[in-house]
């Protein structure tokens, strides 16, 4: 069996760096994938690490790369000190025998060693798509200080809570569409919170739980006649097939990526009157979380929240005063963080 290779590619639109490797598993055979870098600071760069496989090999890397540069987005809202990347790992996770997925994970650290010795970039891998806590966890035994271990979900879903309160303080309707960790979870909070809960999932079993304490089951989420319309789910559910399908006038959820195309789709919302906090504008509560160990000034999760909810509100006041779309406001604010952060860190490493 042919041992891990790193191959520093090309990067295409949008990144600073791209690597393909392939890592051998027993029985199968050499795994190939990738790892996408929008960004650098100070070297380093945070993205989860997902197992999943695609319609083809151009829309696995179309999809890590408008993900790395969402996670570089994420961080410049927040002004937090960190590039953004993805690694994908094209295989499907439910086939993997236990034994060979640990040889997996124990591979990818060494991946991730690898781009740190070789290349001197520092790429933290969290978890995402077919990845599970111990996953992570097994990686930084092969990588130490480059995996972040612990679950996004929580935070990421009470940083959407707070955004959707801060537009609504008094109780509303709410649609959830995807009841997995974040979902599930934000659709709690909005029950506990007074909330009108509308949700759907195509796993029957969360439906399930989630009616068990209040949430009204509706298949044509995007159809209901509610306040606020949170994407839980996959990428790219605003397009123009769907635009025209939405009721809700505030658009608020944890998906990344969710423009099937930003330029359009961000302008097609704006023009029928719907108000989009894109993903990265409102999620990175769970980015924020496990980050602490990786920078040098601690974040306080409270600050975090509480910069969210005010990038929310600050970004719809612009764009309603300018005409501008809150896509367009929130991505020039973000990438102006961006610089300043890059520029202090460019100092920081001539004065060393």
């Amino acid at each position: 069996m042919n041992r891990i290779s790193l191959k520093n590619e090309r990067p295409t639109e949008g990144l600073c760096a791209f690597y393909s490797y392939k890592v051998p598993v027993h029985g199968i055979g050499n795994i190939p994938g990738f790892i996408a870098i929008a960004n650098l600071i100070n070297n380093s760069a945070l993205g989860g690490w997902r197992t999943k496989l695609y319609s083809s090999l151009e829309m696995a890397i179309i999809d890590a790369t408008r993900l790395a540069r969402d996670m570089r987005l994420k961080f410049g809202v927040l002004q937090i000190p960190m590039g953004g990347a993805k690694a994908d790992t094209l295989i499907d996770a439910p086939s993997l025998r236990s034994d060979q997925n640990v040889e997996l994970c124990d591979n990818f650290g060494e991946v991730l060693m690898l781009l740190r010795q070789r290349e001197g970039i520092r790429y933290i891998t969290g978890k995402d798509i077919g990845r599970t806590d111990d996953d992570i966890a097994r990686v930084a035994k092969t990588a130490p200080g480059l995996a972040a271990v612990g679950s996004p979900s929580s935070p990421t879903a009470h940083g959407i809570f707070r955004i959707i309160h801060a537009f609504f303080p008094s109780g509303g309707s709410v649609a959830v569409e995807g009841l997995g960790a974040v979902g599930m979870t934000l659709a709690r909070l909005l029950i506990i919170g007074g909330y009108r809960v509308v949700g759907f999932d195509s796993d029957r079993a969360k439906c399930e739980e989630a009616k068990r304490f209040g949430v009204v089951i509706e298949s044509d989420i995007l159809k209901q006649n509610v306040d606020v319309f949170s994407g839980c789910a996959g990428s790219f559910g605003f397009n123009p097939q769907t635009i025209p399908l939405i009721k809700p006038k505030y658009l608020i959820g944890s998906a990344n990526i969710e423009l099937e195309d930003p330029e359009r789709d961000s302008l097609a919302l704006h023009k029928a009157g719907k108000i989009l906090i894109p993903g990265f504008g409102g999620n990175g509560a769970g980015a924020a979380s496990i980050i602490n160990s990786f920078i040098t000034d601690p974040i306080d999760l409270n600050d975090v929240l509480d910069s969210l909810e005010r990038f929310a509100l600050e970004i719809v006041a612009e764009s309603q005063r300018t005409g501008r779309t809150t896509y367009h406001v929130a991505k020039e604010r973000a990438e102006t963080n961006i610089r300043s952060m890059e520029k202090q860190y460019q100092k920081i490493a001539v004065a060393i």
